[in-house]
């Protein structure tokens, strides 16, 4: 009785020692990677038992409430409207309306300054260069110091239109064009002809500059 008692405790032992050997293991495999990145900056932290999202969540969230007042995506007849708009702009300007085309829809990118992404300021820096052969500064605080201010009234193609999209200083900066449109990388949309008449252009609009040059 007593062997067989002794078999039966060893028997259990082993069983226990297997188990927490098995759960080392899932321990051990874990800790090579304690913090793997996902996409949006999401990080995974701790073991399987222990998950944790970090940053990118909130990062999202917050942006998300940042832009929930955003214009829609472009439609379609807008699109059309847009392109016969420019269509009708090369007969006077070649120069200007052509470079609209090409980069029209280039998704917007926080510092691109490409075809495959490209922010505000980049891009009216890009348009001032290649349409008017202008060299100037690269951000759009940059460049509303280094405009002559002018009144909505008074607004001329060429001229630039900043905002202060939820800031407190100028945020934003598009190219005016003609009737309140003007061209800009939206955040939403990408490169895309706006009006600012609409209420959320209305809302944000911080005054238009000319750069004296053009």
């Amino acid at each position: 009785m007593k062997q067989i008692t002794t078999i039966l405790s060893t028997c259990i032992a082993l069983m226990f020692l297997g188990s927490c050997a098995a759960q080392k293991t899932t321990g051990s495999t874990a800790s090579k990677s304690k913090t793997p990145q996902f996409i949006d900056g999401i990080t995974l932290e701790g073991g399987s038992n222990n998950v944790r999202l970090t940053q990118g969540k909130q990062l999202y969230t917050n942006n998300k409430k940042a832009n929930n007042d955003a214009p829609d995506m472009e439609t379609a007849e807008q699109k059309s409207t847009a392109f016969k708009k420019i269509s009708e702009g090369k007969k006077h300007n070649i120069s200007l309306y052509s470079f609209i085309e090409d980069w029209y829809g280039t998704p917007y990118r926080f510092g691109g300054d490409n075809r495959f992404g490209i922010d505000c300021s980049a891009f009216t820096r890009q348009l001032y260069n290649d349409v008017y052969n202008l060299p100037i500064v690269r951000t759009s605080i940059e460049q509303f110091t280094q405009v002559e201010r002018i009144a909505t009234s008074e607004l001329k193609e060429g001229d630039l239109v900043f905002f202060k999209i939820h800031s407190k200083r100028i945020s934003h900066v598009g190219v005016y064009l003609y009737d309140g449109k003007f061209v800009h990388a939206s955040v939403s949309q990408g490169v895309v002809i706006s009006d600012l008449g609409d209420a959320y252009w209305t809302r944000y609009y911080a005054g238009g500059g000319r750069m004296n040059h053009i």
